[in-house]
């Protein structure tokens, strides 16, 4: 831990030096500290500096709360380790809560020209694989069929695969027919298992009967 301490003049109606204090991070970890008006060191780093700072924080307060009797101290140390900690997780989900309002404030305003705008190139590919699979024929005779496969956006949570000259323009006339009677607004999953409609997705859904017996 190091402190920066201001400097003052030789008037002697000076007030007294103001001091603040930070603490380093660990070797290999980034941060950044400034010093604001009225005399705060406020440190910038990222999210894992920021929980090995809090932990330590919430450690060294509770150390300084405790007594010298060895039966009460740790009962009194773990009581008060939960419960900063309990103070901690419940501004870190309020903060949370913040972030996704925010979210979706900026979403109803960016969501209109990423629809609107059918001019704006794709992005390129990630990379480009191929997916292969079986269809029986009418004569039952199975074929191999392939599709391009574009990724342009993949991660655990999220994908985003194209394929190029997936249907055709009539497959894509017979679907819209079938299901246009029963559009409904598009659902997003809700993260217990199930979906909810969100506001800010305009985009419309529907089913689409398919009789494999009847393909043709």
């Amino acid at each position: 831990t190091f402190e920066i301490r201001e400097k003052c003049s030789q008037t002697p109606n000076q007030e007294e030096c103001r001091v603040c204090k930070f603490t380093v991070a660990a070797e290999g970890l980034e941060q950044g500290l400034t010093v604001t008006k009225d005399f705060q060191c406020v440190i910038h780093d990222d999210s894992d500096i920021s929980a090995q700072l809090e932990a330590s924080k919430i450690s060294r307060g509770c150390i300084d709360e405790i007594g010298n009797d060895p039966k009460e101290m740790m009962n009194a140390f773990a009581t008060c380790v939960i419960d900063s900690a309990a103070e901690q997780i419940d501004l870190a989900e309020k903060k949370k809560i913040e972030e996704r309002k925010l979210s979706m404030q900026l979403a109803e305003h960016l969501e209109k020209y990423k629809c609107e705008d059918d001019t704006a190139p794709t992005t390129k590919p990630q990379y480009v694989t191929t997916w292969e699979y079986n269809q029986t024929e009418e004569s039952g005779v199975i074929t191999s069929k392939k599709h391009q496969v574009q990724v342009q956006h993949e991660r655990p949570a999220s994908k985003i695969h194209l394929l190029p000259d997936f249907v055709t323009a009539e497959e894509c006339g017979a679907m819209i027919e079938s299901g246009h009677h029963n559009l409904q607004a598009a659902r997003t999953a809700d993260g217990k298992g199930g979906s909810t409609v969100n506001k800010v997705r305009k985009a419309s859904q529907g089913n689409v009967e398919y009789h494999m017996d009847q393909e043709n």
